[in-house]
């Protein structure tokens, strides 16, 4: 009788495993098609890279698609994304993806091109994903954290608390204000990241999400390829995904405007100071300059490729240290390849005595030293960067009128040098310092009657805090940076901030005065840096912009001719389609898809002249 029960109990047992239905443990996946079917150990489902959903746990799908084969388009010089969740029904504790390479059946992708990592959920303010506002009496759950070692930070779901592992030992980032532990010291702080997706755990009902980016190599072929990610646990594969990468036949150049896509479109945006860094490391240069480095690249990697350099504050450092550490700066940028048209700051013009008072108050010599100071800067930069490059030194930011006034004279001697001004603007700057105000950083809501003024005068305008960084929704920071800046005639974005974390703990959004939450679209490692959901998006609106470039490149030259009437009126379809397609509303996947089909369909047309257009270039 006790054989009988135990052989009627293993069978029960077996035949709840075996029938076991994703829906059962995640009834959010109910009317989801296959759900209901029994699955051995993952469901899947592609969800879009930077949709603007948060996809928690218990949350409905809005907009995913289960299935087993992950696939996306990318050009030559971009890098790809995709994104997909699995639902164990399973668990385990060390699961693992193998990539395989990538063919089209003649050329292949390495394996190496390919890098997953895990989205980490965690409890922001109770303005998080839509706001940089702080709210500290609310914890809101918000997908950003890109990780490729998921312990790096736990989150306690129940109390509502993160953690940040430093070194050995986990770091309580979730206190109070009135708890203030003090600046994180983010530069010699054993945070660190694998390099690589590390071996992580499965749960059953509890979902997982992953980030998957590919980097071609320079020599990529055009083509449709195919490869696997196969999910194992020891010598078992649970799961096998396809993975299907189309590389089209074509590089993308830079971001152009789009009142002239022959002018750039700058992609700036306020750095860490690089003098405050030097003091968390004690003056040693070679763990601040090794993590520099590797930001740069990220950087770059991300189209930030006009960073607003600062200058090392040489009252907070010896002037010899503070000299060093400003050519050492230079000589990084230009080993990692950043364009040397033009530098944003680089030299400051900030001196409270000489915008704001009169001569009898400066104190002696101060106001000699200032100007042998910005001419030593200068010629250090020329040497470094090339003679010919356009300086922008930055202004007093969000000047009273007062302010912007005084400013006249320092502005005066930077235009006698050959150099250009950007500053913090609005409308109202027109009247007193439009003549000599160049690039215009607009905060707040843009305008296309805005940039119809500063244009009419040969100037330019950027774009800040419409918002700041900080609101995680990679959708909402693509728009922002984006398609939207470009349909407004703007010239470029110039955000506040990547990285706001010298005078608190960056990691700790509660320990941020002002009533803000924490300025960044990254978060600092000791090696470099943890990538975030939102500036995924910021790279997906400059490449936004860098296809409608090229779309109006070809499109243009399409419609010059208008005795090739079908070719004439392909280039002006595109041309319509980015005039009239409301891109702050807009499906912004939708509208990069019909871009790339008027592109290769331009591409087709226009053949056998129609090589890329200028400035494409690898990255």
């Amino acid at each position: 009788m006790k054989l009988f029960l135990l052989f009627f109990s293993l069978a029960a047992f077996c035949l709840t495993a075996s029938e076991r239905t994703p829906l059962s443990l995640y009834p959010e996946l109910k009317g989801v098609p296959g759900a209901e079917a029994p699955c051995e150990a993952v469901f899947s489902v592609e969800i879009p890279a930077l949709s603007p959903y948060r996809h928690l746990p218990g949350e409905p799908l809005r907009d995913g698609t289960p299935g087993k084969t992950l696939s996306l388009l990318t050009a030559r010089n971009e890098i790809g994304h995709a994104a997909f969740l699995l639902f164990p029904v399973k668990a385990e504790k060390q699961a693992v993806f193998e990539v395989s390479a990538l063919s089209d059946g003649k050329n292949t992708l390495p394996a190496s091109a390919v890098d997953l990592r895990i989205v980490h959920c965690w409890y922001q303010g109770g303005t998080a994903w839509s706001s940089y506002f702080a709210d500290p009496l609310q914890k809101e759950l918000v997908p950003e954290l890109l990780l490729h070692d998921e312990t790096l930070l736990k989150t306690d779901t129940e109390k509502k608390d993160n953690f940040l592992r430093v070194g050995s030992r986990y770091l309580w980032i979730s206190h109070p204000e009135e708890l203030d532990y003090g600046r994180f010291n983010y530069v010699l702080s054993p945070v660190r990241d694998a390099s690589r997706l590390a071996a992580f755990s499965l749960e059953p009902g509890v979902r997982k999400r992953f980030f998957l980016t590919v980097r071609l190599p320079k020599d990529a072929v055009p083509g449709r390829y195919s490869g696997t990610l196969a999910l194992k646990a020891g010598d078992k594969t649970l799961e096998t995904l396809g993975l299907v990468v189309r590389v089209l036949p074509f590089s993308l150049p830079d971001p152009g405007t789009q009142y002239d896509p022959g002018k750039k479109f700058y992609v700036s945006m306020y750095m860490p100071p690089i003098g405050e860094e030097l003091r968390m490391a004690d003056g040693n240069f070679e763990p601040v300059l090794k993590r520099r480095e590797a930001m740069y690249r990220n950087m770059l990697e991300h189209n930030l490729a006009y960073p607003l350099v600062n200058t090392p504050d040489r009252k907070r450092l010896p002037e010899e240290v503070a000299d060093r550490l400003f050519r050492e700066n230079l000589l990084l940028m230009k080993k990692c390849g950043f364009p040397r048209d033009v530098l944003m700051g680089g030299i400051s013009l900030i001196s409270w005595y000489l915008i704001s008072q009169p001569p009898e108050r400066h104190p002696a010599g101060h106001e000699e030293k200032f100007y042998r100071d910005m001419d030593n800067q200068l010629a250090v930069i020329r040497e470094v960067m090339g003679k010919d490059i356009l300086v922008y030194p930055v202004g007093w930011d969000e000047p009273s009128m007062k302010f912007l006034q005084g400013q006249r004279p320092l502005w005066k001697q930077a235009h006698e040098r050959g150099m250009k001004i950007l500053s913090t603007a609005k409308d109202r700057h027109l009247q007193y310092g439009g003549y000599n105000e160049d690039f215009a950083n607009y905060p707040g809501t843009f305008s296309r009657e805005s940039a119809r003024k500063w244009h009419l005068m040969g100037n330019r305008i950027t774009s800040y805090a419409n918002p700041h960084t900080g609101p995680e929704n990679p959708d909402y920071m693509r728009r922002a940076h984006g398609m939207e800046l470009y349909q407004m005639d703007y010239d470029g974005t110039c955000n506040y901030h990547f990285l706001e974390g010298s005078g608190h703990n960056i990691w700790c959004e509660n320990n941020r005065e002002a009533g803000f939450r924490t300025f960044a679209v990254v978060y600092p490692s000791a090696d470099g840096l943890i990538d975030t959901l939102q500036y995924e998006g910021f790279r997906a609106a400059i490449d936004d912009i860098r296809y409608a470039t090229l779309l109006r490149q070809l499109a243009g030259k399409a419609s010059a001719d208008s005795k090739k009437t079908d070719l004439y009126y392909t280039g002006k379809k595109a041309l319509r389609f980015l005039a009239l397609t409301r891109m702050d509303t807009a499906n912004l996947d939708a509208v990069r898809l019909e871009m790339i089909r008027y592109i290769l369909e331009l591409q087709k047309a226009l053949s056998p002249d129609s090589a890329p257009a200028p400035g494409g270039k690898e990255r």
